[in-house]
């Protein structure tokens, strides 16, 4: 049995949020993402004056059968992220994602440390709820991704669960999904979070999942996903540490410095062999794995000798496109298309749905406060 030693409480701490971790990607393998979390997240100089560590959201990418080596990789590294915060006293937090990638997935983590007998503060978190850390003596609230279909709906729920809890503000939040500054190029407004109502309600810091590109948007911070796991997302990867220090908080950036390299290229060449000799001089400093997409005109002769480029670079993963593609894409936005409003039916979402709609039917709020205990009764 593994038992956790909670170091006291000091001036300084931080909190570590890593999101968008992927394992189970079908591009980016999952052993090179579980030995970059190993070697970028769990150790001593990553590690050092965490206090709590929050997951937040879309550890998986996809659903996974056990049978598979992939999922028993995702396994031990949940055993060595478990391992890691029992030696080290951190309060660890997982929180669920964007339910097409995690799929409930991450209770995976509270398996294994029932098996492993891990002693430590863990939670799974799959509701919006706000708790209150005793051991960091802060108040923290967790959104996860895809609630309700519309962003306000959300709002409206975090709104009551503050009256529930009492209180005014919160130290921390963690959150999956967008805020409006990060995707002005979406119009529909029931996808994008209103970041000036959070910001209200949080005097520190705001993690947030989801989107794959990292930026500091004042108390705002975006990890940004952990490794790359595709072409436009040719930025820095890594994670977030908040560190607080006598009343100030302050942003820190962790580079994953090991993240595959997905590198896209433009050849404006002619023919063939000069082209040829051009993307292998660009591309002479990639590791073996990395993906490189070349953008062409549709006319030039590589659509048909791309092998060439193969049998140049073998160990390389080669993809040539138009440019006309190119054009065509970049009008789209970047984190995500714009999605049809629909019901997300989840354990986490049915007492919100249940409301929303005994409120239509004008029922009041006792019966629905009776009904919602019933429902959880038989659940």
């Amino acid at each position: 049995m593994y038992s956790q030693s909670i170091p006291t409480s000091d001036q300084r701490y931080a909190v570590l949020g890593v999101s968008d971790v992927h394992l189970l990607h079908p591009r980016t393998p999952t052993p090179y993402i579980v030995e970059n979390f190993k070697r970028y997240v769990l150790n001593d100089a990553a590690l050092e004056g965490v206090r709590l560590m929050v997951i937040v959201g879309d550890f998986f990418d996809r659903m996974g059968s056990l049978g598979s080596g992939d999922v028993q990789r995702c396994l031990v590294l949940i055993d060595e992220i478990l391992k890691a915060c029992v030696r080290r006293g951190i309060i660890l937090r997982v929180l669920n994602g964007t339910p097409s990638h995690d799929r409930d997935q991450s209770i995976s983590f509270e398996t294994v440390r029932s098996i492993g007998k891990y002693q430590l503060d863990f939670r799974y978190i799959n509701t919006i709820e706000i708790e209150s850390i005793g051991q960091l003596g802060v108040s923290v609230l967790y959104v996860p991704d895809e609630m309700h279909a519309d962003t306000a709906d959300t709002l409206a729920e975090v709104n009551r669960v503050f009256v529930k809890a009492g209180v005014e503000q919160v130290d921390y939040a963690f959150m999956h999904g967008v805020f409006e500054f990060q995707i002005p190029e979406v119009s529909n407004p029931h996808i994008k979070h209103d970041s000036a109502a959070y910001l209200e309600k949080v005097n520190r810091h705001i993690f947030i999942g989801h989107d794959h590109k990292h930026k500091i948007n004042g108390r705002i911070g975006v990890q940004g996903s952990f490794d790359r796991c595709g072409h436009g997302e040719e930025e820095d990867k890594g994670f977030l540490k908040s560190w607080f220090n006598a009343g100030h908080v302050s942003w820190e950036f962790v580079k994953n410095s090991g993240a595959l390299q997905y590198k896209t290229i433009t050849c404006h060449l002619k023919e063939l062999e000069e082209s040829i000799l051009f993307l292998l001089d660009k591309v002479s400093g990639l590791n073996d794995g990395s993906h490189v997409r070349v953008f062409v005109s549709k006319t030039h002769p590589l659509f048909s000798n791309a092998s060439a480029l193969e049998e140049k670079r073998p160990g390389l993963n080669w993809r040539v496109e138009t440019s006309e593609k190119k054009r065509l894409r970049l009008k789209e936005p970047e984190i995500l298309r714009t999605k049809d409003a629909q019901i997300i039916i989840s354990p986490g979402s049915i007492e919100t749905l249940l409301r929303k709609r005994l409120r239509l039917k004008g029922i009041g709020e006792g019966v629905a406060d009776a009904v919602i205990k019933k429902v959880k009764e038989l659940s």
